[in-house]
Formats: structure tokens, sequence, C-alpha cells
């Protein structure tokens, strides 16, 4: 029996061996046996980057120590309903997971229990051959997991074990020690897939973890420790609360596996009944937030007594487009309280009447309703089936899946954003749980002979020097990740010559609501008059001193003010550059359809100011100085721009490099089913990298995150490049393609790449193309990753004290590959809790190969590669107009991630649905071109539009920003 000590040893050596990883393998000049299906493969690492002071980090990752004799075997795991009269559904979710757990429970499967590991979805893991009847399959008779038996006739379901192959960690930890002529990338993804099974298959069948996706776990409190003061929770307040919880997955690394250890958070719905849950929410009168905010929620009902409780999950609220196709749809009026839903009670001699439930429930369950509580949909909008909230029990431990409110959100910030050094101990807590094997949820690992170090792994990384930043007036010098701008002239300043201050107030906001400003034509003057002079102090012109006034117009919106809207902006007078809406407070839901008007239909810039916040003499200057950077960005102006006069990329009088952003927004879980996912391009114009305008596109199918209008995307930011360069097009193209997750990177060079070569074939010239121009580079921004940094010494850490690395901090070795190029770049300082360096990987390179040749070939100013583009990336994290600091990721892909969420904006009815009306139809693409039928927003003309489409008059500016 092995000895206390001598675990102690062990795991000393094993925390050595993780602090002093192998040595870097020779760099490949070619890839070995590239993909034959790919058109390209990815670029190899050319060389390490060298710029900047070095230092030494710890990073949120144990080291792995799989037995080399341990081989996995992988099954794929198929269920079908068995054919019983009537066709089931395929499960999915966690009717799914229930299936696969009473698979392994069955006589056939149970012997293999402690040799195998499931995802409980699509996936089993063995440590031996399964030698299940599998011919047939195995039939599982389903039960829900909170019942004891099977219900009355219950579905049978037949699990079968597909897809065979035996996998060998041996050779995969070759692969990754050593520069290998014989590659096994697709075995390596498979091992890592094998061994992020293993580490979460525990967790998942434990019952006192919550688990979330594939890697997210939460423990369960013991009731003695069920309390609000917990250090892992946390009261939201209105009827939630929030979990600390971590997040663990495996990863390869040059020279060994690593386990990447995480803290994770997320909100929980209390288990209440759902009458007192929804009081708790303050949502009770405005079924316009209720609605999201109980969608999907699955609750037990009460008023049946039997031995298993139904369970149900919401739909959402009663509308008027419930069951349009029944012979005899419910009757929806008032406040969609119980006596205000009525439905067709069909009786057994066949005939029928309407009941409203508050009849229905005193008559057939001597229950009283509450009729001060809208009841709720838990059939849907075909078939519905009204409940009253208070038969009703919300089930536990679920996570909330709508965005939060702007209360909640300020709670779970203050209790998610920890500086590093308590985020550090949490982890390093956890870690040696995990080393140590003392919970049951790590069992696995021992069965699989798998041991882990407790300790997390160092890196080395260097901090790359600030870019210096450039105004009309001087250079100002960043420090910290940012500089001040004081009076400073904006590079270039826009032209104003009429704009208008629109006051806007709404009949549904009471007198006593404390948080509604309304201001009267002399204030807002007041207002707009400190503001006109702001602008001027930092360059903005008017056409004249006259023009430095603003018409001051009051608009009065009753109920929703939607309609009224579209009616106010027709008064408007063309020719308007700018207009500043004043909110009486924010956020309002109209702001979504004012933008919508304002950048589709009218083509007027617009800025939205809150009352309260444009008043406020402690916060205007201030409040004014953030609002007059967009201004300035959206009538054409330039802020500011860094200093690129090292690149040879960037340069003003060889002016051939066009940067691209890329992203894509996808329906959220509360989003209606028929919601569209977008996709959004922005596109430097010329070498000051200051202006960014944009182009918005539907998707083909929801979800779908390859881009499937990109010729079109690239070809619109071509002309436009081609209009302010004499007609010439860029020789160079570099692409920052944002949301993209690591197994999505071929299908990048796949799908998406031929698109941007045909967009380039349309323009270019035969002899260009010929010559391989335009030349490419697309590069992957990763930043939703779980990767954290902290100093190992308090002297590298930022001034704040926080103990984050100081800004420009580049990482690429020690958790990297070496046959990728990859890099992490914390660029900005974070202003609270830990810093998350945004994580770059190079899918395909034709340019800095070919700029910046290594061993002295390159006809720049290094012949280090990596240091080019390390460098370039850096300085577009500067390069963002809206604020004096550098962003977490490079603007490009920040500025397509704000125009997806304009995308958002304009379908606001189908990604956040509410009450009230029917929901809405889906944006369809049309066969024949790129216009869409959407009635999200009516439009007045016959004539389909895509709610997409930007106006003429701002689809060359940066009307998002």
């Amino acid at each position: 029996m092995t000895s206390a000590k001598d675990r102690r040893k062990k795991r000393g050596r094993r925390n050595e061996a993780a602090n002093n990883p192998p040595p870097l393998p020779p760099l490949l000049e070619k890839r070995p046996n590239p993909d034959p299906e790919l058109e390209e493969d990815f670029p190899l690492r050319p060389d390490y980057g060298t710029k900047g002071d070095e230092l030494e980090l710890w990073a949120n990752y144990l080291a792995l120590f799989p037995s080399t004799d341990l081989r996995l075997h992988h099954y794929s795991v198929s269920v079908s309903p068995t054919a019983q009269g009537k066709k089931s559904p395929t499960p999915q979710g966690k009717k799914l997971e229930q299936i696969i757990r009473l698979y392994l429970e069955s006589p056939e499967v149970v012997m293999y229990r402690s040799d195998i590991v499931t995802d409980f979805k699509s996936t089993i893991i063995s440590r031996v051959e399964l030698n299940v009847n599998n011919g047939d399959g195995v039939g599982v008779v389903y039960r829900a997991e909170h019942e004891a038996e099977p219900a009355p006739n219950p579905t049978t379901y037949t699990v079968q074990l597909g897809e065979f192959r035996v996998f060998s960690v041996a050779d995969v930890l070759q692969y990754i020690t050593t520069a290998d002529s014989n590659p096994r990338s697709s075995e390596k993804q498979s091992v890592v897939q094998a061994l992020n099974i293993l580490m979460n298959h525990g967790m998942k069948g434990a019952q006192n973890v919550i688990t979330l996706g594939a890697s997210k776990s939460f423990s369960i409190p013991d009731k003695d420790e069920d309390n609000d003061q917990h250090k892992d929770r946390r009261d939201l307040g209105g009827g939630l609360i929030a979990r600390r919880g971590f997040y663990t997955s495996v990863r390869a690394a040059t020279g060994r596996m690593l386990l990447n250890v995480n803290l994770s958070h997320s909100a929980f719905y209390r288990p209440l009944r759902l009458d007192q849950l929804i009081n708790d929410s303050g949502y009770k009168g405005d079924t316009e937030r209720l609605a999201p905010f109980i969608r999907r929620l699955r609750v037990e009902v009460t008023h049946f007594t039997k031995k298993n409780k139904s369970r149900k999950t919401i739909w959402g609220l009663p509308t008027p487009a419930d069951g349009r196709k029944l012979e005899n749809p419910p009757r929806i009026r008032g406040d969609l309280g119980a006596r205000d839903v009525e439905f067709w009670f069909k009786r057994t001699d066949g005939g029928g009447h309407y009941v409203s439930v508050y009849d229905h429930f005193m008559k057939a369950h001597r229950i009283k309703v509450r009729d001060d509580m809208p009841v709720i949909n838990v059939g849907n909008f075909e078939h519905p089936n009204y409940l009253p909230a208070q038969v009703c029990d919300v089930l536990p431990n679920q996570s909330v899946k709508h965005e939060l409110g702007p209360t909640h959100t300020q709670g779970m910030i203050k209790f998610a954003v920890l500086d590093p050094k308590p985020g550090l101990k949490h982890i390093q807590d956890e870690a040696k749980l995990i080393g140590g094997e003392s919970r049951h949820t790590f069992a696995d690992m021992k069965k699989f002979d798998i041991k882990v170090s407790d300790e997390l792994v160092k890196v080395n990384g260097r901090n790359l020097p600030p870019p210096a930043i450039l105004y009309k007036d001087g250079t100002r010098n960043a420090e910290n990740g940012g500089w001040f701008a004081g009076r400073c002239q904006y590079k270039e300043g826009a032209l104003i010559r009429k704009w208008a201050c629109i006051i806007l107030d709404m009949e549904r906001y009471p007198k006593r609501d404390r948080t509604v400003m309304k201001l009267d034509v002399k204030q807002a003057g007041d207002a707009m008059e400190a503001f006109a002079n702001i602008l001027e102090g930092v360059g903005v012109r008017f056409e004249n001193n006259l023009n430095k006034k603003p018409v001051i117009v009051p608009w009065t919106l009753s109920n929703s003010g939607e309609q009224d809207l579209d009616d106010k902006f027709k008064t408007i007078p063309p020719g308007q550059d700018l207009l500043v809406f004043v909110f009486p407070k924010g956020p309002i839901p109209i702001y979504n359809r004012l933008k919508y008007l304002a950048d589709t239909r009218y083509g007027f810039n617009t800025i939205c100011c809150v009352a309260r916040k444009l008043t406020d003499p402690k916060g205007q200057y201030q409040y004014l100085q953030n609002n007059a950077l967009k201004v300035n960005l959206k009538l054409g102006g330039i802020n500011h721009i860094v200093d690129n006069s090292s690149s040879p990329l960037i340069k003003e009088k060889d002016d051939k490099t066009m940067i691209v952003g890329i992203d894509v927004t996808h329906p959220g879980p509360a989003s209606s089913d028929k919601a569209p996912s977008v996709a959004a391009m922005v596109a430097s114009v010329d070498w000051r990298l200051a202006q960014w305008p944009g182009i918005l596109k539907l998707q083909n199918k929801s979800g779908e995150e390859m881009v499937s209008s990109l010729t079109e995307m690239l070809m619109s930011r071509l002309k436009l490049w081609s209009s302010k360069h004499h007609g010439k097009y860029p020789e160079n193209i570099i692409v920052y393609r944002d949301g993209v997750s690591e197994g999505q990177y071929e299908t990048v060079l796949t799908t998406e790449l031929p698109q941007l070569r045909e967009a380039c074939k349309l323009l270019y010239t035969p002899e260009q193309t010929k010559n391989n121009i335009p030349r490419m580079t697309i590069i992957i921004v990763g930043k939703r990753h779980h990767t954290r940094f902290y100093v190992s010494k308090e002297t590298d850490g930022d001034d704040k004290n926080h103990g984050n690395p100081k800004p420009g901090l580049v990482v690429d070795r020690g958790i990297t590959e070496a046959r990728n190029w990859d890099f992490f770049l914390q660029a900005h300082a974070a202003v609270k809790g830990t810093a998350r360096p945004a994580h770059y990987f190079v899918v395909l390179d034709e340019i800095f190969r070919t700029q910046f040749r290594g061993n002295g070939k390159g006809t720049g100013t290094t012949t280090v590669v990596s240091d080019e583009l390390q460098l370039l990336t850096q300085r577009l994290c500067y390069s963002f107009g809206r604020a004096n600091k550098a962003v977490s990721y490079c603007t490009p892909a920040y500025y397509a991630d704000i125009l997806c969420e304009r995308g958002r904006c304009y379908l606001h009815q189908q990604f956040n649905p509410g009450a009230g009306g029917p929901p809405p139809a889906a944006a369809k693409k049309p066969a024949g071109g790129s216009s869409a039928t959407f009635s999200g927003f009516p439009t007045p003309s016959a004539t389909p539009r895509d709610p997409l489409e930007v106006h003429d008059e701002l689809k060359d500016r940066m009307f998002y920003i």
C-alpha cells in the first residue's frame, strides 16, 4: 500500500515536471503530408516572438500525465425511438442524457460500468473493447429522472453503438513532443475529446453537482451550508441567485497534455412556486419583460395528485396568435390573467364551450386561482396549454438562459469579477482537489490511470512596448494601456451643417417613477450648448455659428411608442447631419425601433442620451466627451491614429493593405425559434485605420457560424476601398475572424475562404489573380476561452495593484503547440477583475512570410515574422476610436461585434420576443437575391426589403458606433 509520504513525493515529481516542460522541438519548414482534402492547410509557426521584456507567469493549467499504456476505445452512440404505432421525436437534451444513463444501467452494459465514461450525448469511451448485443441495439424503457417507475405506456428507445476506433495515448504524446513527420492531428483531437469526456463524466453523474454544457460544474451545497452568505453563492434578488463553479478542459500543448481550470459563474432561478417567483422578479405587470424571464423554465405541476408528478416547460405567456389554426382557438384579452384567458373545453359528448382558466380550475380542481397574475402557456403556439402560475413549482438548479436585466447584471458582476489574487486562490484550491484526487467526481481519472499535477504551470511571456498615439496637435504616449487625451484636437474633425435635439417623453412612464427625468426645452438647450462647445473644442466643425445651436423638438409618444415613432420621423426635414435623442430613462425598448428607422429607412446619424446623465453637473463633461468621440466617427471624422511608421505593411505612401473584421451573432435561448443569425463585416478604408464602415447580412440558416454571403460582403468593402484609391484595390487583405470555435478552424478554409477568393476574382484583373494578388491572411480571434495569466512577481503586475500582468503581454509558448501559429495577447488594462487575453490563431498566411521571411531574407525591419504580426495586432487594439485606451481584442473584430449588435437591434422582436402580440415571423432570405421579407418591424412599402440594408446616406459610414 502506498504511504502518504510516497504519494507526496510522486506529486512533487509531477509538479516539478509540470514546471519544467520538455524543450521546444525544432520548428518545421513545411507541414509533412498535408491534408489532401483541404485547399489550404494551417501555416506552421514561422518562429517565436522576441520583442518586449521577458517575464515569468503562472497560467491556469495543470499538467496531465496519462499512462503511455492507455488505449482509448471510442464509440459513437445513436438513440432512436422504437416503432410503437405513433412516431416519437428523436430525444435531445436532458431526455437524451437520461436515456444514456438508463442504457449504462441495462443488463447488457452494466458489467462494463467501471470501464466506461460518456458525454451522455453521442460518444462512449472505454478502456476495453465492449462486447454488447449491438446487432439490433439495446432497448431502453424510458422513465424520467424523477420517476421511480416508468409512466403508463412508456416509450422504448433503441441505443446502438456505431463507429468504433482505438487510439493510443502514447502515439499522440509522441506527436506533440517531437517534430514527427507522421502527422496525427486527427488522433490528437480525438484523444483530447476523450480526455475531456473522462474529466466531466463523473460530474455529470454526481447528485451534488450541477453541470452546464460539457465543461462547467457547480457544487450543490449541503442543507446546513445552504445560505446566501456562502462564498460561492450570492442572492441577486428578483428570484435569482448567483453560483460560482469551475470550468475544466483538456488541451494539447507542445510536449504535454494540459488541463485548463478556471472559475465559472452563472445565475440560477430560486426553486419557488412560480407565482412567488413572478412577484419577486418585479415583472408581474410588465409582460414584455416577464415573457423572456420565464420562457423555457421547467416547472412541476402540483394540482394533480399522482405518483409521478407532471413536469412541463414554459413556452411563454398567452398571445392572440395562440392556436389560430384550431377550430376553436383560445380567446385572449386584458392583462392575460386567469379570467382574461379562455379556452375551448371539449365535453365527452363531442360538444364543448369556452371557459376561462379561472372558472375551469374552480370547478374541476376546486382551486381559487389568483386573478392578478398572468397565466402561462406550457404547450406551444399551435397547441397552447394554459396553467395558473400558482399550481407550478419551479424545479431546482435551473440556470438563467435569457439576458439579465440591469440590476441582476450589476449584482452578477460584483459577484463574478474577482481580482487576480483571490481568483488565483480559488483555482489553486481546486487544483489541489483535482491533483489530490480527493473528490469522487474525478475518480474516473484514477480508473484510467491518469495523474494530474496539483500546481499551476509556469510559462514565459513578454511585455510589448505601447505605440504612440497621434492627434492633430501632437503625440500622446500610452501608459498602462491608455493615454490622457486632455484638450486635444481630433486628428480630423467632421463637419456639422444641420442638427437637431429631440426630447422623448412617453406616456407609459408615470410621474412617480423616480428613474424618469423629463427635460424641458430650456434644459435641453443648455445641455446642447455645452455639447456644441465640447464638439468644437475637439475639432468638430460647424458650418457657421448659427448652426451651433440645434433645433430642439419635444416628442410625446404613447404606449410602446413604436407607431408614433414612425409618424414622427416623417416630420424631420431632410439634410440633418445629426439627431441627438434625449431619453427620459435608460435603457428603454424603443431604442431598437429608433435605430432601425434612423439607420435603414431615413438615413439619419443618431446618438441617444439619458436625460439624467446629460444634465448631471458632476459627470456631464465626461459624458459629453464620450459622445463626441461617437459623433466624429459617425460623421466620417478621425479621432486619433496609431503610429504605424515601423510597419512595412501599413504605410501612407504605399497604401496597399486592407484589414477586415468578420463576426456572426446568433439567437439566444430566449429568442424566437425562427430568429435568424446575422453576419457582419467591417473593413479599413486607408492606412490610418480609423474609419471602418461595415455591412450586415442575414445568414442562410439560423445558428450557422460560417458566413454565407462573404462574396457580396467583401466586394462591397473592396469597392469602397477602390473609391478612395483612384480605382485601385488593395494588394494585401488581412482578415480578423471573430466567433469561430477551434473545431471550426478548418471550415473557415473550406467554406469561407473560397467565397473571399471569389470576390477578388470578380474584381481584380486576370493578371493580378495570376500573380496571386491580393495576398490574404486570415487570423481567428478567440475571446471566449478560459486561459488566464498571473504574475509570479508583484513588480511585473500592473500599476493598479490588481495583480494583472501589464498591458502588452504576449505569450506564444508553454501552453501553445509548436506546429500551429498562435499566441495570446493582453493589450488592455482590466478595469476590474482578472484580465482576459485574446487568442489569435493563423489559419492562412500569404502576407507575413513573404514580407518578413526569416533568416535575413526579409524586406522589413525584422527577420522575426511572429513579431510583426504580434505588434500589428497590438497596435490594432489601440486603434479603437471610441475610447482613449486599448481594447481587449483587436479593433476590426471589436467593430464587427458592435455591428452585429446593431443587427440584433433591428431584429429585436425576434431576438427578444415579448408578449402582447403574435410571434414575429422569421426574416427569410428570398431565393432570388439579398432582399428579405420581414415582419418584425412593419414596412409601409409593398415591396419586401432587407431588414439589415442600411440607408444609402449611411452605408459608407460608421453608423453603428
